[in-house]
């Protein structure tokens, strides 16, 4: 039998167990932490009158969930160019804010039972993402998705413009962020 190494005689081999775990970890929640924090700063900029931390916290949870969290922009710009990511707010046609979610659609799979139910902002944000995977799922992505999630119920309001103005009013938020240290 060999003598112990200099892992075994001074616990070395779990120090370092630990560090490459929290390591990984960190790797791991970079991308996750950068997104949530682009996500409240947009957010508070072009929606303040709904910016809440909790539901960007959600916001960007849902998408990470379902395995789209890079598709948060797409989602952002969609309800910023259709509802000003207002909460509560209802169309004709049975859609409601502050994703443009129309009923029945996805919400049943998001726990709503009638119309009303997808005034509830968390509610209504996870239908969205119930939808937007569906996209991703077909191979939209970007401003493809928000084509995608639009185009079936209002094609004639399919043009793309009011989406591709957010999506570049968001970019624009995003980079004055990082010029100014915030971000």
């Amino acid at each position: 039998m060999r003598p112990p190494g200099l892992y075994e005689r001074t616990g070395c081999g779990a120090v370092l167990a630990v560090i490459l775990a929290l390591a990984c970890a960190v790797a791991h929640a970079g991308p996750q932490q950068e997104r949530r924090a682009k996500c409240a700063y947009i957010w508070q900029r072009v929606a303040p009158w709904s910016y809440n931390p909790k539901l960007v916290e959600h916001f960007a949870a849902e998408h990470e969930r379902l395995g789209i969290g890079p598709e948060w922009f797409a989602s952002m710009a969609y309800g910023m160019a259709n509802f000003g990511l207002t909460i509560g707010k209802r169309a004709p046609g049975r859609c409601f804010g502050p994703m443009d979610v129309k009923w029945p659609g996805y919400a049943r799979q998001a726990g709503c039972r009638r119309p009303d139910d997808l005034r509830d902002p968390y509610r209504n944000i996870t239908a969205h993402c119930l939808e937007a995977r569906e996209g991703v799922r077909r191979g939209h992505e970007g401003l493809a998705l928000c084509r995608w999630i639009m185009y079936p119920a209002r094609p004639h309001d399919w043009g793309g413009g009011r989406f591709r103005k957010a999506w570049a009013r968001h970019q624009r938020i995003v980079a004055e962020g990082y010029a100014a240290g915030k971000l």
